[in-house]
């Protein structure tokens, strides 16, 4: 079942319609709290969002983890889900 989807603003200012299963959508707000909407899911030890190198670590550290040989970056797993969806 996918949630209600959520909006999502890409480059060129275009925006877009993020699609995820229900249960990934309710896991994702449970992590919220209470924090405000406009708040990041995934915060820095500081409380802020995660900048660009910081989820680059979490990629690597989780692709080596997996086990997965080949070098993947978010723009790898973006597109594995693209074509799979």
């Amino acid at each position: 079942m996918i949630s209600p989807s959520e909006t999502a603003f890409a480059k060129g200012d275009k925006t877009r319609s993020v699609l995820m299963p229900k249960s990934v959508w309710e896991s994702l707000m449970a992590l919220r709290d209470d924090a405000p909407l406009d708040a990041p899911v995934f915060s820095s030890r500081k409380k802020g969002h995660l900048c660009e190198s910081a989820v680059w670590r979490v990629v690597k550290t989780a692709t080596k983890r997996a086990g997965i040989p080949k070098e993947v970056s978010c723009h790898w797993f973006r597109h594995a889900h693209a074509s799979h969806a």
